[in-house]
């Protein structure tokens, strides 16, 4: 199993801009960055879908460390699984259910936790703080 199947099935790396906002409606914030990057925000940046040359190159869920639970659109539905008090040792438990394999490394202070294909679950001082998805 891909943990990047498992948690955004219907956002592959081949996604567009339009896909994205058939899916989820108008973005909340739109802008260019760098190199010619697009950005998509959705729930007060909670959502963040990159684009390179209008192709999804990352795709990022950030989690909020109060008590206060993320209301995630039905087509990212596996989301409701974390929220910003998640531990690693949560994450591993849930990837392991899903016949998920992964790996745990720290990394300036934090953890991460890689899964494949192309997935990061981040932590800082033990809690959750974002998944990146990368193409």
């Amino acid at each position: 199993m891909d943990a990047r199947l498992k948690i955004a099935p219907l956002f592959p790396t081949e996604a567009t801009q339009k896909h994205i906002v058939d899916e989820l409606g108008d973005p909340q914030d739109h802008g260019k960055g760098m190199g010619g990057m697009t950005l998509l925000a959705y729930q007060d940046k909670s959502i963040q879908f990159s684009f390179l040359d209008e192709r999804l190159f990352m795709l990022s869920f950030y989690f909020r460390s109060s008590n206060e639970e993320a209301k995630w659109p039905p087509c990212l539905d596996a989301l409701h699984n974390f929220h910003g008090r998640t531990r690693p040792c949560e994450v591993e438990v849930w990837l392991s259910q899903s016949g998920i394999p992964c790996r745990l490394i720290s990394v300036d202070g934090g953890d991460v936790i890689e899964a494949p294909v192309g997935v990061q679950f981040c932590f800082e001082s033990g809690h959750l703080t974002s998944i990146h998805i990368a193409s």
